[in-house]
């Protein structure tokens, strides 16, 4: 068995407040449901604690007993951070007084994560991941994942997977890792279409309020300042800067719990 590696994972307490605070808790409420279908890596690798054999990797996370990560609300958060980071081959696990806890990766858009602090599009990548699986209900709901990147690229889905996932909700991005986080949503082509389902009712992070920033920009349910259409280049420059890593998420007409 290879020798778990020890990561301080390079987040602060007041960091992670201000990312749930931005998007109006709409992170919090993803950790208590949000899900994603499960990526060709997952299905040709058995998941930890799931099959035989054990993870390829184990990666110990090196947080103190008394940081945010250790509560009940950073645990749940964490857990999303590592799914969405780390490949589904990737165990890792937090050694606490008393207890150990074990969280294990997914979709894998930062894996070097285990080893070195992330670049700029890691931490893009990684936040685009964990707002597009935001659910502000709080509810269990399976979405379908699609980015240009490779662990998520839309060629990697079978003929089945796009059927089965046909509305367009949105696209998310962002970066949860700066002082004072900021989340970003562009309409996706279904984003009204899909409120005559019954999925409408229950992903609601795209869904624009009567609510606006100071400068009159709209806010999703989630508080996510929506920027424009996705068919629209400039939905994804903000203040001059260019997001490149934007997660798009596709939903089922019908919901489809874990």
């Amino acid at each position: 068995m290879r020798q778990p590696l020890k990561r301080r994972w390079r987040l602060s307490r007041w960091g992670l407040a201000l990312a749930l605070a931005a998007a109006g808790q709409a992170a919090a409420d993803a950790v208590g449901g949000g899900s994603y279908p499960v990526p060709a890596s997952e299905r040709e690798h058995a998941s930890p604690g799931e099959g035989p054999g054990t993870p390829a990797r184990r990666v110990e996370l090196d947080i103190p007993a008394d940081s945010y990560f250790a509560g009940a609300e950073g645990r749940s958060f964490l857990k999303y951070l590592v799914r969405c980071a780390l490949d589904a081959d990737t165990e890792a696990f937090l050694h606490l007084p008393g207890e150990t806890l074990t969280f294990t990766g997914g979709v894998g858009l930062a894996p070097e994560w285990a080893n070195r602090a992330l670049s700029l599009a890691e931490r893009r990548w990684v936040s685009a991941c964990v707002y597009a699986l935001s659910n502000k209900l709080g509810r269990s709901v399976r979405v379908n994942l699609r980015a240009a990147h490779p662990k998520i690229d839309e060629q990697t889905d079978t003929l089945e997977e796009k059927a089965a996932y046909p509305l367009h909700e949105g696209g998310f991005f962002g970066n949860l890792f700066l002082p004072q986080p900021v989340s970003y949503v562009c309409a996706g082509a279904d984003r009204e279409k899909m409120l005559d389902f019954a999925i409408g009712s229950l992903r609601l992070c795209a869904q624009p309020t009567v609510n606006t920033t100071a400068s009159g920009e709209r806010l999703s349910a989630c508080g996510f300042i929506i920027t424009g259409p996705c068919n629209s280049p400039s939905s994804f420059v903000v203040g001059g800067e260019r997001f490149d890593e934007v997660v798009h998420s596709w939903l089922p007409l019908q919901p489809q719990g874990d």
